[in-house]
């Protein structure tokens, strides 16, 4: 707001914010007050981005309130970049015209995108989540890509444009190359 702790001393919230806000601090003020209960909330005020806490307070048989406010806008940005960077490489990995999966390290399916899901079978990415190689059409070649899978996690080193069989859902033997 501009205005130093010592220089809010004595001043109205009408005094220190534009009449709309004062309101509203002054309702959430009484409300903390007279409910005894702890608020917080995140706002934006100028631009900048703020946490505050307010907590009701007992000094002798006098209820009190007591607060603080935080400025969280440099954590307010990064959390902004951050999900434009996701959505952004969201959006490459789904619409990609090749297959992309990923696993935990005990190899069960994590996600991957659309045109693997649709490749597997399934009728989306969700339905992949937690399965394994074993629980796919390709069950025959699932322990040659789980020793793949192992090999590049624990060698931590890329295998990078080799061919391996997979039998579609539909029976077939198709030829693929792989990057893991």
């Amino acid at each position: 707001i501009g205005v130093s702790g010592t220089e809010m001393i004595g001043k109205t919230m009408e005094e220190l914010f534009p009449p709309e806000l004062a309101v509203k601090i002054t309702a959430d003020d009484w409300e903390t007050v007279e409910k005894g209960k702890v608020l917080q909330f995140d706002e934006e005020l100028n631009n900048r981005y703020y946490t505050t806490i307010k907590f009701p307070l007992m000094m002798g048989n006098k209820q009190l309130l007591a607060g603080y406010t935080l400025d969280i806008t440099e954590r307010k940005q990064a959390e902004d970049a951050l999900s434009e960077s996701r959505d952004l490489l969201s959006s490459i990995v789904e619409n990609i015209p090749i297959r992309v999966f990923w696993k935990d390290a005990k190899l069960n399916y994590l996600g991957c995108n659309n045109a693997f899901a649709q490749d597997a079978g399934m009728s989306g990415p969700e339905e992949m989540i937690g399965k394994n190689d074993f629980q796919r059409a390709w069950r025959e070649q699932a322990k040659l890509y789980r020793a793949d899978d192992q090999l590049v996690i624990d060698s931590g080193e890329p295998r990078i444009g080799y061919e391996e069989p997979q039998t579609t859902p539909d029976g077939q033997t198709i030829w693929l190359r792989t990057s893991k």
